[in-house]
């Protein structure tokens, strides 16, 4: 089976601190501006794709205080919203199927420590399959157009499953490399979509963004 790592995003630039405060995360959010960013907390591992105006967001809506330590508070079940921790050799037909399912629009993939190594937009992924040069090199023009028959978050286990069938070794520049820009929802802080408009917040402001 292909490892989910294969169609991660694996290029970004990891936030790392430990046992970091709440005020300490705040100060990080800010130095970012609007753009996501990987971040883990080495000491807790806990890890989560952090989008910087749903730290503000959490602080104000549970009053919390600067010298707590993160961790403690639960501000990164928050920050995860939408999204899943899986480790890096996880299937990605099967992670693909768990990202349909329980709605997780952006999921961080570690490696046997915890440490984030990429990040999977499994809408991104179901968008961009099928232009991808592998995918256009390797396969039968049939089988192409079955991958993009399948190309949507619903099916995307499917259209993966396909290459494995075909014994494809898959990988890609343009997911692996190149800038995702995933989906964000600003509602509450923001959160990750497969696609916009954010059916859980119909009106509010919806688009890509560039991880930093």
């Amino acid at each position: 089976m292909l490892p989910i790592f294969n169609f991660c995003q694996q290029q970004f630039a990891l936030v790392q601190d430990n046992n970091v405060t709440v005020g300490r995360l705040q100060d990080l959010a800010g130095q970012h501006g609007v753009k996501p960013f990987v971040f883990f907390d080495s000491d807790h591992r806990e890890a989560a794709c952090v989008i910087p105006t749903a730290v503000e967001w959490a602080i104000e809506e549970f009053n919390l205080d600067a010298r707590e330590i993160a961790a403690e508070t639960g501000i990164f079940e928050v920050l995860r919203r939408n999204q899943a921790v899986v480790h890096r050799a996880q299937p990605a037909s099967r992670i693909a199927q768990l990202a349909s399912s329980q709605h997780a629009d952006a999921i961080v993939t570690v490696g046997d420590l915890g440490k984030p190594v990429g990040v999977f937009f499994p809408g991104i992924v179901a968008e961009r399959l099928s232009e991808t040069r592998i995918v256009r090199d390797s396969l039968s023009r049939f089988l192409q157009t079955q991958i993009r028959a399948l190309g949507n978050i619903d099916h995307l286990a499917d259209a993966i499953r396909v290459l494995e069938k075909e014994g494809i070794d898959f990988h890609s520049e343009q997911l692996n490399l190149y800038g995702a820009e995933p989906y964000m929802c600003q509602a509450d802080g923001g959160h990750f979509r497969n696609s916009c408009p954010c059916p859980d917040h119909p009106g509010a402001s919806c688009g890509r963004v560039n991880l930093a």
